[in-house]
């Protein structure tokens, strides 16, 4: 007989007493009573050790525990299936003793790996079917299922928190008779799991207490389960929260404030909700989390985006009640929108939490957008409306992108220019409400003149200027930032942005670089950039260059101008500067170029073949036509062939006849008027 068991094995078995028993399964019938199913043919004594492998038994097999008022008392067991197996321990319904299975042994006694089942089907009258004087350990992979009506408590008590457990499934799977009390407050687990299959498709488990639950896993709500608590406390899920179709989640049933903090996904596929006077929070916690599925939320719970990083939606989310942002943003998109219903809030949003795409707002009543975009809140409010309803719907989003571009630039009556950085999409979705609009006015919306600027909206041909009023106006940075509020209810939606009457040179909304490009010009680049307006005073083009596209050190500083668009500078080639950038600055405010990478005058490929038999060949390039000294030389240093070239422009292939050379090592240099370039070959 072969084992082969880990190293936490090794450590269980140290402890193992004289008698060790292994399942072989001789008799056929799966009955842990029959002495022939064990190894010698004796059965497991108190103070015996038990494994359920695969060393002796190959595939899936199930152990049943005896029935009637039985106890089976033994020093410890170990469930350990060879990959993808699955060893199923069971003590069944027909089982009266209490305890039905008594594990004495100390530390990690009763010890499931993956794929290792153990199903309490306990009978008993009292009790919990199951004692364990110490631990059971749940490895990722392997589950234990409550599968009866008596008591959970001391079983979840003596739990193993050790590393490698987080995704051991302990699963609620009870008998129907009225709802069920699992433990826990003040409970750690690694995954949990509620199941309604014993109970017929609906079963119904409550919960209360004080002190937090931890879930270190995910914790899982299968079809036809309802998990109703009233805590007073806290529940902390490291993974995913995932509610299956016919799932119901109710947070609070009392008057407890609640927090179910996620940190993984949410997977929304049932209902999450509340049915007391509390006002539960629902907290995404995490770094990278989605939020998907069809399900619902319902009733006064408050989701909290409170996450490092961002939260996505996989499909579309309805929040009826509040929305709190605290950090972290939430990613919408056309299809997956984020929706707030009629009378629902949203509290917090700042730059560190907004909502970044698509966003809507159902009801009648005055609102505010939480939108931005990257590191940039640039929310947008509905104001002072009439004939609104509570049917009424309108949908929001910030971008950060050119207006101009996606729109053109014609404009009406009184607008100089529009933004080139930034614009919003409103539009009604539903209803016949009018509305004052009011856009936030940020740093990197470049406004220096409040009192010339203005909301425009391109009503399909051109930008309109929207009558509109600055207010709050204040400096931030270089800048001026505040809000821009319409002075009158508007009808008509579409896309908004921020214009102004003044010259890019005195409100820039910002400088805009069209074009930068690098012109070879014999030893030296021409470098051309184009701007798409004169430059405010105080502006300046700082030409950057690099050895390797990451590292920038400056070489040269042009002046804007105010009256002019084009620029150029010109910079000697060097062998040490391939890549080029412009920094611009205007006061406080830095704008970066594109990355130009420029070839050098002279490059030198790989020489083929190598080994070198007869005929060498060897691609060049050259911005010009050149003389190239091709010199090889020997291990001793000696030049042993020297040959002047005069390859033309462009990219070429040199052939060299050193069918004369002896076998060995050499090293060939090309020198040119901008350089010199070297090769190692060998010489068959």
């Amino acid at each position: 007989m072969k084992l082969i068991l880990g190293i936490g094995w090794l450590l269980f078995a140290s402890a193992a007493a004289a008698g060790t028993r292994y399942w072989d399964g001789e008799a056929g019938d799966g009955l842990w009573e029959n002495p022939s199913n064990w190894t010698d043919n004796l059965l497991p004594a108190a103070g015996d050790d038990v494994i359920l492998d695969n060393s002796i038994v190959a595939g899936n097999y199930t152990v049943s525990l005896p029935s009637g008022a039985v106890t089976v008392t033994v020093n410890s067991i170990l469930i350990a299936p060879s990959s993808g197996v699955v060893i199923i321990l069971l003590l069944p319904s027909a089982n009266t003793a209490n305890p039905g299975l008594q594990v004495t042994g100390s530390g990690d006694a009763l010890w499931l790996q993956a794929g290792a089942v153990l199903k309490n089907s306990s009978g008993a009258s009292a009790g919990s079917g199951i004692s364990i004087s110490n631990r059971l350990r749940i490895n990722d992979g392997a589950k234990y299922i409550h599968n009866t009506r008596r008591s959970n408590a001391t079983i979840v008590s003596q739990l193993s928190t050790a590393s490698g457990t987080a995704f051991g499934e302990f699963e609620f799977d009870v008998p129907p008779s009225g709802s069920y009390t699992p433990s826990l407050s003040g409970r750690t687990f690694g995954t949990l799991s509620f199941s309604a299959m014993a109970g017929g498709g609906n079963s119904t488990y409550a919960g209360s207490g004080a002190s937090d639950l931890t879930v270190r896993g995910h914790l899982n709500i299968h079809a036809g389960a309802t998990l109703a608590l009233s805590m007073t406390s806290d529940i902390n899920v490291a993974g995913n929260l995932a509610l299956s179709a016919g799932a119901t989640f109710n947070l609070q049933t009392s008057s407890g404030n609640d927090t179910l903090r996620v940190a993984g996904n949410l997977v929304l596929g049932g209902l999450l909700t509340e049915s007391g006077s509390g006002f539960p929070v629902l907290e995404l916690s995490g770094s990278s989390q989605t939020v998907s599925g069809a399900g619902q939320i319902s009733g006064s719970i408050n989701f909290r985006m409170n996450s490092s990083g961002t939260a996505s939606l996989g499909s579309p989310l309805a929040i009826p009640f509040a929305l709190t942002l605290s950090t972290g943003r939430i990613l919408s998109s056309t299809t997956n929108i984020l929706t707030l219903s009629d009378n629902a809030v949203v509290n917090g949003g700042g730059s560190s939490s907004f909502v970044q795409g698509p966003m809507r707002k159902a009801g009648d009543e005055d609102f505010i957008f939480p939108l931005g975009s990257g590191n940039i809140y640039a929310p947008l409010s509905l104001l002072n409306g009439s004939g609104q309803s509570v049917t009424d719907s309108f949908t929001a989003e910030y971008r950060r992108a050119n207006p101009q571009n996606i729109y053109g630039s014609s404009y009406g009556s009184g607008i100089h220019h529009i933004s080139f950085v930034e614009y919003w999409l409103l539009n009604r979705s539903a209803g016949a409400a009018s509305k004052r609009v009011a856009l936030a006015v940020h740093e990197q919306s470049f406004c220096l003149r409040p009192a010339t600027s203005f909301l425009a909206r391109f009503n399909g041909a051109q930008w309109t200027a929207e009558s509109s009023t600055a207010s709050g106006f204040v400096p931030c940075g270089a800048y001026q930032c505040g809000t821009l509020n319409s002075n009158n209810q508007l009808t008509e939606w579409g896309p908004f942005t921020i214009a102004t009457s003044d010259s890019a040179s005195v409100n820039p909304l910002p400088i805009r670089l069209l074009s930068f490009r690098a012109v070879p010009v014999a030893d030296s680049l021409l470098f051309v950039w184009e701007m798409g307006e004169s430059c405010p005073p105080g502006t300046s083009f700082e030409l950057q260059r690099s050895a390797d596209g990451i590292r920038f050190g400056n070489a040269i500083i042009v002046p804007g101008n105010e009256t002019g668009l084009r620029y150029r500078a010109v910079l000697p080639r060097s062998p040490e500067s391939r890549f080029f950038r412009l920094k611009i600055r205007h006061r406080e405010n830095i704008q970066y170029s594109p990355v130009l990478a420029v070839r050098p005058w002279f490059e030198l490929g790989p020489i083929f073949p190598n080994p070198v038999r007869g005929i060498a060949r060897i691609p060049v390039f050259l911005l010009q036509m050149t003389k190239v000294i091709i010199s090889v030389y020997d291990v001793m240093g000696t030049c042993v062939y020297r040959r002047e070239v005069f390859p033309p422009a462009g990219g070429v292939q040199l052939q060299l006849d050193l069918s004369g050379l002896r076998s060995g090592l050499y090293q060939l240099r090309a020198a040119t008027r901008h350089g010199e370039r070297m090769l190692r070959f060998v010489k068959d």
